[in-house]
């Protein structure tokens, strides 16, 4: 596990949400986000065929809990800017793909000063934590990726991209996902 600090080095944290089939039948697709096209075969090639520089941050780890992460990364100065879900497939072998959901937050670093995003984004902050952090354990992987404005990286500068699945409703937490007020550092922490 690599330690990162939130800050103006980080101007992006992503959390990326893989919902199961069942999931989405039992309602748990949130209402107050944008619904992207299904991704095609095309999108998916594009999507994968790009040579990831990212480096792992956090190993996948089971059964964390993000109850508090939303609120920790908020006091990190972070806002809820984009919200949306894209049905895609999945691989499994040769000759079985299935069909997952990927449901996406993105929150940007607080610019002083100045507006990062017009959107009033509480309902769906609301919905998020109740519907995605309250009651659940996720497995959790993340990376530090390449910052783009405008398609091109920009140098000294990361993406935070945390991604969640294995979703486990009333799931006995192992560890908390947090970012850490006197530090701004975000790694998971055992439950006592």
């Amino acid at each position: 596990m690599n330690m990162v600090k939130l800050g103006k080095e980080i101007p992006l944290v992503m959390l990326n949400f893989t919902l199961s089939e069942k999931a989405v039948e039992k309602g748990l697709l949130p209402k107050l986000v944008q619904e992207r096209k299904p991704e095609t075969a095309l999108d998916a090639a594009m999507r994968t065929g790009c040579v990831s520089t990212g480096i792992r941050i956090i190993d996948p780890t089971e059964k964390v809990c993000v109850k508090h992460f939303v609120d920790s990364l908020e006091i990190a100065g972070y806002v809820l800017v984009k919200a949306w879900f894209q049905e895609r497939q999945k691989r499994i072998n040769a000759r079985l793909d299935k069909r997952i959901w990927i449901v996406r937050y993105e929150f940007a670093l607080r610019q002083p000063g100045g507006f990062v995003s017009a959107w009033d984004c509480s309902a769906c902050l609301n919905e998020l934590e109740g519907s995605f952090c309250k009651d659940v354990t996720w497995r959790v992987d993340a990376f530090l990726n390449p910052y783009f404005e405008n398609g091109n990286a920009v140098e000294d500068k990361g993406t935070i991209s945390i991604d969640l699945d294995s979703r486990e409703a009333n799931g006995k937490p192992n560890d908390f996902l947090y970012v850490y007020e006197e530090s701004g550092s975000l790694y998971p922490c055992k439950v006592d």
